[in-house]
């Protein structure tokens, strides 16, 4: 039983035997509770919106938040972020962004965010639901198919109908956001290893905007337009082993170079890439702030063996 259920079990808005319901039916055809219970007429939005808010700690995201969204002021925020952080971007006033999102941003999210943008994060809660209606129609695709008619229904604003005789299965791919599990074949479309090095750059930018990919030649570290030797990264450069992220604590000045950071690093997680046991490239994400969450470097490592994957094949 996770917050949300908790907290309309608290309410009293759902006996125990309804919530099992839901659950079970959630089980059998996917989707969530809050999208069950909106359809089975068990829960109204109202009690959706406010309770779903209560329970990860955000205000509620009202009907004059959702009257503003627009897809223009929504895309001057870099969606890469916006689908990192899980933010639907609804406007900026001076400073401060207002946005929507179906979990609570952390202190140290906020914190990245105002170091990378200037800008500080206020939040307001919208179901999982929501959010996934929300984020289809910021990249003006159809809706997931099992949320049509929810869709067409609450928020019809939102809802894009799908192009006639579209296959269903392009209508319920996920984001293009998330496209970790498409790298190794955008990878092997790459004809060099230099195009495949700045591919890896972008895609590690997409879930940590302080991140590199260098080539290491002799001595020297390269990009096609930065070069840096291998003696301005020490001692801590001593301390990596091949193909095993190493974490680093205040690693040293030259570091923040390495991932297109002009001041120093209080943290970075660094993966060198070895190509039959000689390392050939170095792969490295950065924080300015403490520690970096674990998931992130679950991710470096998952990009660096594609990498090697890669490189391997084109060697033969």
């Amino acid at each position: 039983m996770n917050a949300f259920t908790e907290t309309l079990l608290e309410r009293e808005l759902l006996a125990e035997s309804q919530l099992a319901l839901l659950q079970h039916r959630s089980r059998l055809m996917g989707g969530s509770v809050d999208q069950h219970a909106l359809e089975m007429g068990l829960l109204g939005l109202e009690d959706v919106l406010v309770s779903y808010g209560a329970s990860i700690g955000l205000p509620a995201a009202s009907p004059l938040d959702l009257d503003r969204l627009s897809l223009e002021r929504s895309a001057q925020f870099p969606a890469r972020l916006a689908a990192r952080y899980r933010l639907i971007p609804v406007d900026q006033r001076g400073l401060v962004l207002y946005a929507l999102s179906d979990r609570k941003p952390s202190e140290r999210e906020g914190e990245e965010l105002a170091h990378l943008l200037g800008v500080e994060l206020r939040a307001r809660a919208i179901p999982p639901f929501l959010y996934r209606v929300l984020t289809r129609w910021l990249e003006q695709s159809p809706v997931d198919d099992d949320l049509a008619l929810l869709t067409a229904r609450l928020y019809p604003r939102f809802f894009i109908a799908p192009t006639p005789n579209e296959p269903t299965e392009q209508r319920t791919q996920k984001p293009l956001y998330a496209e970790p599990e498409h790298l190794a074949h955008r990878l092997g479309r790459c004809d060099s290893g230099a195009s495949q090095l700045d591919l890896v750059c972008d895609h590690l930018r997409g879930f940590a905007p302080l991140a590199g990919a260098w080539r290491i030649h002799g001595r020297v570290l390269k990009t096609t337009t930065q070069a840096l030797t291998l003696d301005n990264l020490s001692p801590a450069i001593e301390a990596l082993e091949p193909e095993r992220v190493t974490y680093l604590a205040e690693p040293g000045a030259h570091w923040g170079t390495l991932c297109g950071h002009q001041a120093p690093l209080q943290s970075a997680a660094v993966r060198p890439i070895a190509l039959r046991q000689r390392v050939v490239a170095l792969l490295i994400i950065g924080s300015p702030f403490g520690g970096l969450d674990p998931r992130v470097c679950a991710q470096l490592e998952e990009t660096a063996v594609l990498l090697s994957g890669s490189l391997e094949a084109q060697l033969g």
